[in-house]
């Protein structure tokens, strides 16, 4: 018996290459990720406008039902703070009726 959701994650991730390239200055690169169930992830630029993106989802039946800041990191400085923790994934999880 299938369940009466299906769920899908809007992904916004904030990374590095640093673990693989530790002799250079670190490349950060941000992007989100749609990962919708039964289809290969849709990569979107960090460029893209967060509500107009939403809007896209809502559009397509998709119901925001919880957001989660999945793992964070620790920085030198942010914002004024000397030492600051800051998101670098970030989990949207939606759902729609089957």
């Amino acid at each position: 018996m299938s369940g009466a959701w299906e769920y899908m994650r809007l992904v916004w991730e904030y990374s590095t290459n640093y673990a693989t390239h530790p002799e250079g200055p670190p490349q950060w690169q941000r992007g989100y990720r749609i990962e919708r169930p039964d289809e290969a992830a849709e990569e979107v630029p960090d460029t893209a406008n967060w509500l107009e993106l939403v809007n896209r989802l809502g559009a397509e039946g998709w119901e925001l039902v919880t957001q989660a800041n999945w793992d964070s990191a620790i920085v030198a400085e942010s914002h004024g703070w000397p030492n600051a923790g800051v998101p670098v994934l970030v989990w949207w999880i939606f759902k729609r009726p089957r």
